[in-house]
C-alpha cells in the first residue's frame, strides 16, 4: 500500500477549519500533491507531533550520563543499537536526551515513533521519508518518497536496499531512532530493518522496544556491529536513585529504597510522587 500524506493533511485541515468556523472548501483546495512534500509533512506533523519526536515526560528526569556516552560511542562504530526494557524503564527519555545531545554535536537524529501499521515496511518507509523532511533533510526525504510507488508489492529486502541506496547516495550520516518498536514488530519488519542496517554506509539505527525485536541478529553480532542495553542496565545507580528522591530521604533509606525496588526506574519514580504527596498533605 502506498500512502500519500496529502489525504491525511486535508482531513486535519478540514477539522481545524470546522473548529474555527471557517469555510471547508477553502481548506481543501490548497492541499494537493503539487505542494512540496516539506509543506505537507510540516502541516501533518503539527497534529501528530509525537510521531516524529518523544512525548514529554511528566516524571522527574535525570541526565543518564554514562548511558548517553555509551550510546554515542556505539553510534560511531556500530550499525544497530537495541534498548530493551519494560514500560517505565526510561527508554524514550534516554533516547530524547541522546537526540538533544546529538543535535548539539551537529549530528542528525531522525525520530520515528512506530505504530502497528508500520509492520508493513512500505508504511514505515513513508514514515522515514516524512521524518527526514522534519529533520531538515528535505532532499533525502523527497527522494525516498518519490521511490515509494516503485516499491509496491516487492520483497521487504528490496525496500530496504532501495532506501539504503538513497541514503548512501545522499552522503548524509544518519542516526535513525525507532521508538516503541514493539507495536510494529514482525519478522517482515525485522528483516527490513536488519537489511537497512547492513546495507547503509554511515547509518546507525537505534531501536527502543519492550521486548526483544523479532529479527535475525547473528550476522551483526558476529561482526561486532550490535550494541544492546538490557533492562538491568537501564536501572538506576544508587546515585541516580538519590537524585530522583531529591535527598528527601536520609541516605540510609535511599539505599534501602534502591535495594528493595531492584533500582527499577518506574518504582523509584512512584516513590518520589508518594514523597511529594506526603509533603503536600
Amino acid at each position: 500500500m502506498y500512502l500519500d500524506v496529502s489525504g491525511s493533511v486535508t482531513l486535519l485541515v478540514i477539522m481545524e477549519r470546522l473548529m474555527k468556523g471557517g469555510p471547508i472548501m477553502k481548506a481543501v483546495k490548497p492541499i494537493d500533491g503539487r505542494l512540496p512534500l516539506a509543506d505537507r509533512v510540516n502541516s501533518y506533523a503539527r497534529y501528530l507531533p509525537y510521531r516524529f519526536g518523544p512525548a514529554p515526560s511528566h516524571n522527574f528526569t535525570i541526565v543518564r550520563t554514562d548511558l548517553l556516552q555509551a550510546l554515542s560511542e556505539a553510534s560511531l562504530c556500530r550499525q544497530l543499537t537495541i534498548i530493551q526494557g519494560p514500560a517505565g524503564s526510561g527508554k524514550t527519555c534516554l533516547l530524547a536526551q541522546w537526540a538533544d545531545r546529538l543535535r548539539q554535536a551537529g549530528r542528525t537524529p531522525v525520530w520515528l515513533t512506530l505504530e502497528q501499521s508500520d509492520s508493513d515496511p512500505l508504511v514505515m518507509a513513508t514514515g522515514i521519508a516524512e521524518a527526514c523532511v522534519l529533520a531538515k533533510l528535505d532532499q533525502l526525504g523527497e527522494s525516498i518518497y518519490a521511490a515509494l510507488p516503485s516499491l509496491v508489492h516487492v520483497p521487504q529486502d528490496q525496500v530496504a536496499r532501495t532506501i539504503a541506496a538513497l541514503i548512501n547516495g545522499s552522503g548524509v550520516k544518519l542516526i535513525m531512532i525507532f521508538d516503541r518498536y514493539e507495536l510494529a514488530d514482525t519478522p517482515q519488519l525485522g528483516g527490513c530493518v536488519a537489511a537497512l542496517a547492513e546495507h547503509c554506509i554511515g547509518l546507525h539505527i537505534a531501536i527502543a522496544s519492550r521486548h526483544r525485536p523479532d529479527m535475525s541478529l547473528g550476522d551483526l553480532r558476529a561482526r561486532n556491529q550490535l550494541f544492546e542495553l538490557t533492562p538491568t542496565q537501564l536501572n538506576f545507580s544508587p546515585e541516580e536513585t538519590a537524585a530522583v528522591v531529591d535527598r528527601a530521604l536520609p541516605e540510609l533509606y535511599a539505599h534501602r529504597l534502591h535495594a528493595k525496588t531492584d533500582a527499577a526506574p518506574i518504582v523509584i519514580q512512584f516513590a518520589r510522587r508518594a514523597i511529594e504527596e506526603l509533603e503536600l498533605a
